[in-house]
């Protein structure tokens, strides 16, 4: 009986040692060394806890495992995080950070993309670059005692919605937050000496509190940041870099310390600015400060002030008051550089005594006086126009004009007609513009700034438009140009108020900058005849939703409609290619039809096309660059029946593509074709022959639907792609879709 009990306690003890030992071998699935005095152990639910004291080995021994950690525990005594310590660890969801932790390395939580939220400890002296680059992260606490948030360490976090900076930071890397477009409010602490260039870019900013003690605002700090719509800067301030605020569109109102020295070129250009107010104190505005404002009603400039740099108040069309803390005297001293005529134009209230803008009046009708001319006649507008009686006449060079009672100026004679100066004095009058054969070309400036022209006839031996030919025409709303015209000139019609131009055919060229900032353009009728269209040829166009752009143009220049709203755009059948950064940030682009004759598309050819979602890609199709469809909207792509290949870089950094439509026919996915999109599935073709390199790299892969058999896909040249390798591959797939 004894020897029974014996032998049950025996087989009891047993028992109790193998489930101790397999709950053991069940808790852990590996283990290690990750320094000196540091271990590591990885639970087999993806839990990583790391314990000990010291720095972390810079080669991570759980890198193996970075597809399976699902949380991360730092033991106090860590004091530092190497570079790529948790790089890419997809489905980490939470990170428990010690006390005792001194510097996170560079890229150390980048793409961890299911991270929400973190608490970063005071001790932390260094984020690296990257730190947590293209996370998941919503809420970050930062500790007081951090002194500096290094380059990009935030780089495109765009879900984050809150963070502090504590009053520790004394600097705010390049880009630190580029990209964060989920942000709203922030508050910037005294002791930051500098934000760095591109800092906020491109965030979803719409306040901002900088605190007095900040000194400088580095280029480009909140570049882009279309939402802000107010922000502080406080008197410590002596430095705003170039293009800090460029393209706010939502700011209405900023005032300037009296204590800045240096305002960087473009600052506040493009922005949304009604009303400015420099303090006093500031002595110089530099170049195009405010270059394209086109909202400015009113500015409040000092009696300190003793330079205006040249284009600062370019293309502010809506100014109508300076207010202006000095004498006459002083005013006319200020050196005033070239390219300043809405300062010219504007109202000047000199001895004004207050430091802010007077309220705005509540609207009153004022009578306008009586003007001594005729009103023009209505059918004036016409070509032929019809001629009142003689006012005025005379004769230069080869030339002779006549000006009548219906405001229409003729010009006859042969040659180059570049001199305005003969009928100067009725520049204001003159509603219509006959020009008779023989001229050969309108000079630069010729019809600059007559403001009531509101028709003009250009004769079909025009070769040549001049520069700024008619800018700040505001009446004239419709040209046609002849098929003679061989050269157009730049900023043709800026400040105008043109609604519709017609390139007749034989028209072969559109120069750089033809109709750069012709805010008002609505529709241009291009001819088939047209070859090449230069940089920026229709550069912030805000009024021009939709063109055609014909099948016999072989060059387009980059930046097209760069800061346009361009939303429609159709291409005829002949075109062949694409080129370099053509429509590169329409952002407004919403539909795209690319002809069947389509061969080429270059680098960069759609960048920052945020409202394209979809695009079909003919067969004709043979190359294209890279970064084509870089931060689009771009979420589904079809390829044409009869598509063989998906070129190399393709789809690069296209990260919202989710839909890969592709047809029997393709037979090769180049290099990187997928890189950095965000594709989970795809359906591949039987006929697909090779796969190349990195061609899905950091896609969220899951599941590839392959139409042929498992023998099959074994004859695929699959290069070296991890995406592609770890996804489950499902042969003999029949459904259209993934």
């Amino acid at each position: 009986m004894m020897k029974l009990i014996h032998k049950s306690v025996a087989l009891t003890l047993i028992a109790i040692l193998v489930m101790s030992l397999l709950g053991l071998a069940l808790a852990a699935s590996d283990s290690g060394k990750a320094g000196d005095d540091i271990r590591w152990e990885l639970k087999q639910d993806g839990s990583l806890v790391i314990y000990g004291s010291g720095s972390i080995n810079k080669s991570v021994p759980w890198s193996y495992y970075y597809n399976d950690i699902t949380s991360i525990e730092v033991g106090e005594g860590i004091t530092d995080l190497p570079d790529d310590a948790f790089y890419g660890c997809q489905k980490v969801t939470s990170v428990t950070l010690p006390s005792t932790l001194t510097k996170i390395g560079d890229r150390a939580f980048y793409g961890c993309k299911k991270l929400t939220e973190l608490t970063i400890p005071g001790a932390v002296k260094k984020l690296g670059d990257y730190a947590f680059g293209s996370t998941g992260l919503t809420t970050v606490v930062l500790g007081e005692g951090i002194t500096e948030i290094w380059d990009d360490a935030f780089y495109g976090c765009d879900k984050l919605e809150s963070i502090n900076i504590p009053e520790s930071v004394e600097e705010i890397g390049d880009r630190a937050f580029y990209g964060c477009k989920k942000l709203k409010q922030l508050s910037i602490p005294g002791h930051v000496e500098d934000i760095g260039d591109y800092a906020f870019s491109s965030t979803g900013l719409e306040t901002v509190e900088i605190a007095d003690g900040v000194t400088e605002i580095w280029s480009d700090a909140f570049y882009g940041c279309e939402k802000l719509t107010s922000v502080k800067i406080p008197s410590t301030v002596t430095e705003i870099g170039d293009r800090a605020f460029y393209g706010c569109k939502k700011l209405k109102t900023i005032t300037i310390p009296g204590g800045v020295k240096d305002v960087g070129d473009y600052a506040f250009s493009s922005t949304g600015l009604e009303s400015v107010v420099v303090s006093e104190g500031m002595t110089a505005l530099d170049d195009d400060t405010f270059y394209g404002c086109d909202k400015i009603e009113a500015v409040l400039l000092p009696a300190s002030l003793q330079e205006i740099g040249e284009r600062a108040f370019y293309g502010c069309k809506s100014l109508d008051t300076i207010y202006f803390r000095g004498s006459e005297n002083d005013w006319i001293n200020i050196d005033v550089d070239d390219y300043n005529d809405p300062l010219n134009k504007a109202k000047k209230v000199c001895n004004y005594p207050d430091e802010t803008l007077p309220e705005a009046p509540e609207a009153t009708q004022v009578p306008s006086p009586a003007t001594p001319r005729q009103e023009a006649d209505p059918a004036a507008t016409a070509i032929p126009f019809p001629t009142g009686a003689f006012v005025d006449g005379g004769s230069f060079d080869y030339f002779q004009w006549t000006f009548d009672s219906n405001g229409l100026l003729t010009v006859y004679g042969e040659g180059e007609l570049d001199d305005n100066s003969s009928w100067s004095s009725h520049r204001r009058d003159i509603v219509a513009v006959q020009l008779n054969e023989g001229i050969t070309a309108i000079g630069d400036n010729l019809f600059r700034g007559y403001e009531e022209l509101s028709a003009i006839s250009i004769p079909n031996t025009v070769k040549k438009i001049g520069d700024r030919a008619f800018y700040y025409c505001e009446s004239l709303e419709e040209v046609t140009f002849p098929g003679s015209v061989e050269s157009f000139g730049e900023y043709l019609f800026y400040g105008s108020g043109i609604k519709r131009v017609t390139l007749s055919e034989g028209i072969t060229t559109l120069d750089e900058n033809t109709f750069r900032s012709a805010e008002t353009l609505e529709s241009v009728s291009l001819p088939d005849t047209l070859t090449t269209i230069g940089d920026r040829a229709f550069y912030y166009c805000e009024s021009l939703k939709e063109i055609e752009i014909p099948g016999s143009v072989t060059s387009m220049g980059e930046y097209l409609f760069y800061g346009g709203s361009l939303e429609k755009l159709t291409f005829r059948e002949g075109l062949k290619k694409i080129d370099d950064s053509a429509f590169r940030a329409c952002d407004k682009l919403k539909e795209v039809n690319l002809p069947s004759t389509l061969e080429e598309i270059e680098d960069r050819a759609f960048y920052y096309t945020e409202d394209l979602e979809s695009i079909t890609l003919p067969a004709s199709l043979k190359k294209m660059g890279e970064y084509i469809f870089y931060e689009s909207g771009l979420t589904t792509v079809t390829f044409a029946d009869g598509a063989t290949i998906v070129p190399a870089g393709a789809f690069r950094s296209a990260d919202n593509l989710e839909t890969v439509n592709l047809p029997d026919t393709i037979e090769k996915i180049g290099n990187r074709a997928f890189y950095y999109c965000d594709i989970e599935s795809i359906v591949l073709p039987k006929g697909l022959k090779e796969i190349g390199d990195h061609a899905f790299y950091e896609c969220d892969l899951e599941k590839v639907y392959y139409r042929g058999s498992e023998a099959e896909w074994g004859g695929v040249d699959i290069g070296d792609d991890y995406a592609i390798q770890r996804a489950l591959i499902i042969c003999n797939y029949k459904d259209e879709n993934a």
